[in-house]
């Protein structure tokens, strides 16, 4: 059993030493305050993914202001109804999947590939894909505008998707009805995590169609998350029969 949260920012807070990080981007204060949804718990046993977005529309009995934070939330425990800061509203979730089931998806990814270093070092190094993509065509004969570019950084994206469907139980059947979107790199403190200076990562947007081809790999991707980068608001896909 898992469950299924949205949180909301809890109305006329004071405490806004700790919401302005999150309004600021930052993916690791987001984690550190949802953590407070789920008391008791160390913080190096993660059960939890979630996405951020923003309040559009007021579609819930809890007073909300459009324009804030809000976070959708799954989770192996069933967080905390309030704390000082959040509201959660929380139900159930237990999808009952069969192969062959045509799901519409939104998943914010950290899409990367493996590189070799070129200083000599046996470890590969994980790439940005879409900063992979300009690397590589700027290191070519190739002269393409940055509207150009994005046609093979979209196709780049598309492919990681296909390959990560291969062992989570999803196929992508109508590449071409991808929408990717909102891609964006995101620069975090790594104080609180290493001591060292930062750390770096990207996330898009991807929302599109799929086909469950094995339900029980299928629903545990939903739950581990699909990707890297799941500490920072990465990797939660959202699904809706269609």
């Amino acid at each position: 059993m898992m469950y299924f949260s949205r949180v909301r920012i809890r109305p006329y807070t004071d405490n806004y030493s700790r919401l302005m990080p999150i309004l600021n981007g930052d993916g690791y204060a987001v984690h550190q305050l949802i953590w407070t949804l789920f008391p008791g718990r160390p913080d190096a046993d993660r059960m939890f993914l979630f996405r951020q977005e923003f309040e559009k529309e007021q579609m819930s009995e809890v007073p909300s202001v459009r324009g804030i934070p809000l976070f959708y939330v799954l989770s192996k425990d069933k967080p905390s109804a309030q704390t000082d800061v959040l509201i959660a509203e929380t139900k159930e979730y237990a999808p009952k999947l069969s192969a062959g089931d045509k799901l519409a998806f939104s998943l914010r990814a950290n899409p990367v590939i493996a590189r070799k270093q070129d200083n000599g070092k046996k470890n590969s190094k994980r790439c940005d894909i879409l900063m992979d993509v300009k690397y590589q065509l700027k290191h070519s004969d190739t002269h393409l505008t940055s509207e150009q570019i994005q046609v093979p950084q979209n196709q780049a994206v598309a492919d990681w998707l296909v390959r990560k469907g291969t062992t989570a139980g999803f196929n992508i059947s109508e590449i071409s009805d991808l929408q990717i979107a909102a891609y964006q790199q995101h620069v975090l403190s790594k104080k609180a995590l290493t001591g060292n200076n930062e750390i770096k990562f990207s996330s898009v947007d991807i929302t599109g169609t799929l086909e469950v081809t094995e339900p029980d790999l299928f629903l545990q991707m939903l739950e581990k998350g699909l990707g890297s980068a799941k500490s920072f608001g990465c990797g939660m896909m959202m699904i809706r029969r269609i």
